[in-house]
């Protein structure tokens, strides 16, 4: 069992706990509260929790080292937990999980290296998005919100296996991404979140991505970028600018008209697959001064 907290409800699902709170205190104690009434769930249905498989998570500032009681057991705050595949940190910066995906990637593409000599170029094209860029895709909208050194990661790898596709070591970066026909798997990214305000749009979405979406009732269409969806108020980089419900709208305000106009789901996902975001809010994609910020 995993207790995430977060810094005023609770829930139970997949054997997870998290709470949100400003309070420390209150924090812990909800999650102690909600653990022993897990506890007696899992007595009634004749099963056993395991203390020692349990794990506890702060994600906040805090100056103290704090745990739980579970089962009459103190379960001692960790950095980091892999959480049904991916690896959440308690600074929300996905740098962890990043690693590890460009650690198994990096073996792939050394194993393709070892064989591209023998391969024809459509093969290797198979193996590059079969085994490789697959390995990104799994939950892109959880930690794409990565910093910007994770992104260069990304890069290299993915540039590196072009290399070897095509065995061109002269072209850009860029160049290779247009042979292949794709873009960097950040913008794919944003391709995912656009995708995702596109069901919320069209009534397609699930029920939880609906509630971080929330259209506007009245929209007027002569305002320069006027936005379909509500934009949380937030002030400071750090503190909300890099979260869904900020940066989805503000990614849909930029996604072209004819795409947004797409008749199905199916149409959407074909046409922006080569879709390159210009002037992406996100801090990936804004320049950076040093002293200065994001600009």
């Amino acid at each position: 069992m995993t207790l995430l907290s977060i810094h005023d409800t609770s829930l139970y699902s997949d054997a997870s706990l998290y709470s949100c709170n400003n309070v420390l205190n209150e924090l812990v104690y909800k999650l102690e509260h909600d653990s022993q009434i897990a506890i007696e769930w899992f007595s009634n249905n004749f099963m056993k929790l395991n203390p020692e498989k349990c794990h506890f998570m702060i994600c906040g500032h805090k100056y103290e080292h704090v745990f739980a009681d579970v089962s009459s057991q103190h379960i001692w705050e960790s950095s980091s937990q892999k959480l049904l595949g991916v690896t959440i940190d308690n600074e929300m910066k996905f740098d962890s999980h990043i690693a590890n995906i460009c650690s198994k990637v990096g073996r792939k593409i050394s194993a393709l290296a070892r064989v591209c000599g023998f391969l024809s170029e459509d093969k290797k094209l198979v193996l590059l998005n079969s085994f490789i860029n697959s390995q990104f895709s799994y939950c892109p909208l959880i930690w794409m919100m990565h910093s910007r050194t994770s992104n260069n990661m990304i890069n290299h790898l993915q540039e590196r296996a072009l290399r070897l596709v095509y065995n061109d070591y002269l072209l850009s970066f860029d160049e290779l991404l247009i042979k292949a026909k794709t873009v960097t798997i950040h913008h794919k990214n944003i391709h995912h979140l656009a995708t995702e305000m596109y069901k919320v749009k069209n009534n397609i979405a699930t029920s939880y991505i609906n509630d971080i979406f929330t259209p506007r009732a009245h929209i007027t269409y002569n305002l320069r970028n006027a936005s379909e969806f509500q934009i949380p108020n937030v002030q400071k980089e750090n503190s909300g600018k890099h979260s869904l419900s900020y940066l989805g709208p503000k990614v849909w305000q930029i996604v072209p008209k004819e795409l947004k106009d797409s008749t199905s789901l199916n149409i959407f996902k074909t046409n922006i697959k080569l879709w390159i975001p210009k002037d992406c809010p996100c801090r990936i994609c804004r320049d950076y001064l040093q002293g200065v910020g994001y600009i």
